[in-house]
């Protein structure tokens, strides 16, 4: 019996520990672009800026989400970000406030 609730235990800490932390995933929408250019909504925030997105990612810049409510990095690679340039996305994952960089967990088209 002992056994029992002590398996019976550590499953309630499992399953409790993994709601935690999708718990905190949340979704952001906005438009994938380099760091410099999701600065300024205006200009990333639309599907006319893939070819400067392409560019400035292909040299190194830092992937980035730009909303009209600011931008948030995003830990994800160049080549992923490339499969969503040109398309608004909503973006599913976890907001470090500290270096306002989003943990993906994942991505797909706006609808």
């Amino acid at each position: 019996m002992k056994r029992l609730l002590f398996a019976l235990s550590i499953l309630a800490l499992v399953f409790g520990f993994a709601s935690i932390s999708t718990a905190e995933d949340m979704a952001y929408t906005g438009w994938i672009a380099d760091e410099a250019c999701a600065k300024d909504y205006s200009k990333a925030g639309n599907a006319g800026h893939k070819g400067c997105a392409t560019g400035c990612l292909n040299n190194g810049g830092n992937v980035a989400l730009a909303s009209p409510d600011g931008f948030h990095l995003l830990d994800l690679t160049a080549e992923k970000a490339m499969e969503h340039l040109g398309m608004e996305v909503v973006v599913m994952g976890t907001l470090d406030e500290a270096t306002n960089t989003i943990k993906v967990s994942s991505i797909k088209a706006s609808s």
